[in-house]
């Protein structure tokens, strides 16, 4: 096995890397555009729902309609 150093994504939309999708993932990206919360590497990749390689407030909008039950992420 070869690793490029890059991270590859976990549990789509876990920012909190706890291995579950929950409303803690949303606020913590909410909060990361403020600069209130730091993800970490790992958190930026999960959290990247929509894969465009940022963050942004369509990632949050993804996570929550996740969460409200309207898509499967």
């Amino acid at each position: 096995t070869t690793t490029t150093g890059q991270l590859s994504q976990g549990l789509r939309g876990d920012a909190d890397c706890n291995d579950k999708l929950d409303l803690a993932d949303a606020i913590f990206l909410a909060r990361s555009f403020s600069g209130d919360y730091n993800l970490s590497a790992q958190g930026k990749v999960n959290a990247d729902v929509d894969g465009n390689g940022s963050l942004t407030s369509q990632d949050l909008h993804l996570i929550l309609a996740a969460l409200l039950g309207k898509i499967k992420l």
